[in-house]
Order: C-alpha cells, then structure tokens, then sequence
C-alpha cells in the first residue's frame, strides 16, 4: 500500500512514494523432484501412382514425483517487512534510490522460515492419431484430400501432507479432456 502524501507524479507516472509492508528476502530452495517420460510413435506414408496415404500414431506419459515420500521441495526464508522508499525522479539516466528504516545488514532484524512443500505424484498421458488420404487429378481439380485426427489426453496430481501452512492435503485433478474427433477435406 502506498503512503498517502508520499506520492510525487510526473504526468500520470509516479516517480518516487513510499510503499509500507515490502517484504525484503533471500531465499533458498532445492528440490528432488524427479522426471519420467516415455514417448512412442509411429509414422507412415504409402504412395501409389496418383493415391497418396499416410498415417500417424504417437502416445506418450509423463510421470513428475519426489522419490522419498518423507522430504519434498525445501525452502528456506530469511526476511524482514519495512516501508520501502523509492525515488526515480532524477530521470532513467540515473540510478533511482531505494531507502528502507530497517538496518538490512543486522541479522537481529530478520525472522528465519523454512517449509517442506508437500512431496507431488504427477502422471499424465496424450495420445494423437491422424491419417490422410489424397488423390492426385490432371484438369482443373489437381488434388483432393481428406484426413482425420483424433486426440486425447489425461492428467492427476496428487500430493501428501505439506509441513507448510499451506492446507496439509492436496488431490486434484488438474485437466482432462475426452477424446475429440476433427476431420477436414480440401480441394486444390
């Protein structure tokens, strides 16, 4: 929120205000996340004199998981809040200053925070077929094709109990979509 009788304004920009409550932070995280995908698929082409074929095949899964249960994302937070002050009104040539009353050098004024986020089980799959046929014609009509797709795809993410405040559990079903059917025709 910014202090009111702070503000300076050039135009309709504000230049230079204070801000109470920033939040001033160094943060540190690691992460076991762990990634799986399998990836399958299948092409072909036919071609015979004027008739031309092809067909295509593809399924793939994803599978994104922490591999021990007892320890997921680790962050660790050393922060303080104060008023920030900022003043740009010197123009972009110049460095704009940024003031806080709090000493940002004394350890004392910082409050440590470390939280687990919940270990996450992921799977999602696709699936994507096509096929299309075409017919090669001397005249005024040189091609005529038609071809079809179908997709498909599913995904769920589960989560166990965080040591956060965040809310302990977490299951969702994050999107789905049921398989969609497209067909096109086009005359060359």
């Amino acid at each position: 929120m910014i202090v009111p009788g702070s503000v300076k304004l050039d135009g309709d920009t504000v230049v230079a205000a204070t801000i109470n409550d920033v939040r001033f932070m160094a943060s540190r995280e690691y992460s076991l996340n762990r990634h799986d995908l399998l990836n399958i698929g299948l092409r072909q082409t036919w071609d015979s004199d004027a008739w031309h074929a092809s067909g295509a095949v593809n399924w793939s899964s994803a599978h994104s998981y922490h591999p021990n249960y007892n320890e997921g994302t680790v962050r660790s937070r050393a922060m303080f809040f104060a008023p920030l002050t900022y003043d740009g009104s010197a123009g972009y040539k110049t460095i704009p200053t940024f003031t806080t009353p709090v000493d940002a050098t004394n350890p004392a004024n910082y409050q440590l925070y470390q939280f687990n986020i919940a270990p996450k089980d992921s799977k999602d799959w696709d699936f994507y077929t096509r096929a299309d046929l075409s017919h090669d014609f001397d005249g005024f009509v040189t091609k005529l094709a038609a071809g079809a797709n179908i997709t498909g795809a599913s995904a769920t993410i589960s989560a166990a109990t965080s040591t956060s405040p965040r809310p302990p559990t977490r299951r969702c079903r994050r999107w789905g979509r049921a398989p969609t059917n497209s067909c096109r025709t086009t005359i060359s």
